[in-house]
């Protein structure tokens, strides 16, 4: 757990929106979400890619043709990384 990590997963409000989105859709992919949060499909992609390896989002396959790949929020993680802004911001 580290407040580096923390300030990385609210870096940016896209990063925050796709965990939302993801939160609401588990196992959707990035391309749903870039046309539901009506953002670049490149943008969706490289902040999926960012909280995949903050560990906030867990990619899993998908079943069907070609690769395509979902994303759910690890919830315990995500706890994790707000009780570490809130030791900062808000010590006991």
């Amino acid at each position: 757990m580290s407040v580096e990590d923390a300030a990385a997963m609210h870096r940016t409000p896209t990063r925050l929106a796709l965990i939302g989105f993801f939160l609401a859709h588990p196992g959707a992919g990035q391309t749903a979400a870039a046309a539901d949060l009506e953002i670049p499909l490149n943008r969706a992609a490289s902040s999926t890619r960012a909280l995949v390896a903050l560990g906030v989002l867990v990619e899993e396959s998908v079943p069907g043709p070609g690769t395509s790949k979902g994303y759910t929020v690890d919830q315990a993680r995500v706890a994790e990384l707000l009780d570490a802004v809130r030791k900062v911001v808000a010590p006991e």
